[in-house]
């Protein structure tokens, strides 16, 4: 479980980059979405938060006091500390709970209901997640819906893609369920294959979920999200699911590439450096057929990678004013 950090209470004055921070807000140095790889999926970032800010935890001997934020509390033995390992504990004992009330419930299920049923505090998804966890909500749900959030990942312009959901009732009782889909961006197309249907007790149903990007953008990346709503007919609350995906725009990519020699490495002070080399394009748009194209570029890098690094590399993807590899950023001037 991906989590985020709150504050616990409302406060006065300015804490880290937040200004009288209020309850429930999402802390300046909280972990943000997305992900974006390479060695993790494309995906909403982060599940859920908790209260990570000016926490009372036990404290080490002879650790701290650190002013202003990090006081001792109660007595010597424990300390104020912040961060997302304080908001994780928090996280980590609902899910104890929630395994206590249903052994048999799997990772993911706990996952599920810990996000789908949490308190939406009205942040951006990629702050929130599917909001703050809320156990009293999370204790006894009626359905449960795998997995908690949809990632489409990369899509492209003029083309369709489907992802599906499993939606569980674990309620004891047939439900009637309805679905529906907040969009944010008008560049695309988001349906499900079932409008509204009954779902009988311990009964499963897999949606499919369609999603058609179909406006041009200028924009090499651009990651927005929805929701997916799933209402119980006859009560007020819904689940939401928050669904997340890429727009590409058609034929912007050039790799995969070879680096030729390194002519030299240039140190621009502040720990980074660039490198001047031919560039040695075979595949310029994309399109499987390869179109050798020889350049000198300059890249920028971060020198404590080291110029080997750099050689005989996997293909690597770049795009026009920036240049993404699995050691950092670095800025392409060409």
């Amino acid at each position: 479980i991906s989590v985020g950090a709150t504050y616990k209470k409302n406060y006065d004055g300015e804490y880290w980059l937040d200004v009288n921070p209020r309850l429930d807000q999402v802390t300046s140095f909280s972990s943000l979405g997305p992900n974006v790889g390479p060695y993790l999926p494309i995906g909403t970032k982060p599940d859920v938060v908790a209260p990570g800010a000016l926490i009372c935890a036990a404290r080490l001997s002879n650790f701290g006091p650190f002013p202003p934020y990090y006081e001792l509390c109660v007595d010597n033995n424990h300390i104020n500390l912040a961060g997302t390992s304080m908001s994780a504990p928090h996280v980590a004992g609902a899910a104890a709970l929630l395994l206590q009330k249903n052994p048999s419930w799997t990772p993911e299920m706990i996952k599920a209901a810990l996000s789908e049923y949490a308190i939406d505090i009205e942040e951006k998804i990629i702050s929130q997640g599917g909001g703050r966890i809320d156990l009293i909500n999370s204790f006894d749900p009626e359905i449960i819906i795998l997995p908690n959030s949809l990632s489409f990942e990369e899509v492209r312009i003029g083309e369709t893609f489907e992802k599906s959901l499993k939606i569980k009732n674990v309620a004891k009782k047939t439900l009637s369920l309805s679905i529906g889909i907040e969009n944010i961006d008008e560049r695309i197309r988001a349906s499900a294959d079932a409008a509204t249907f009954n779902l009988q007790q311990d009964e499963e149903r897999t949606i499919n979920i369609g999603l058609e990007v179909f406006s041009e953008i200028t924009p090499y990346f651009e990651q927005d999200i929805g929701y997916i709503k799933i209402k119980i007919l006859n009560r007020t609350d819904e689940v939401k699911i928050p669904f997340s995906y890429y727009i590409r725009p058609v034929n912007d990519r050039v790799g995969p590439f070879n680096y030729g020699e390194v002519e030299e490495i240039i140190d621009e002070g502040q720990g980074w450096g660039r490198f001047v080399t031919d560039l040695v394009v075979e595949d310029f748009n994309g399109d499987g057929i390869k179109d050798i194209v020889n350049m000198d570029i300059d890249i920028f890098i971060n020198l404590g990678v080291g110029e080997g690094q750099f050689s005989d590399s996997e293909p690597i993807y770049f795009s026009p004013g920036r240049f993404d590899n699995e050691f950092g950023g670095c800025w392409v001037d060409h």
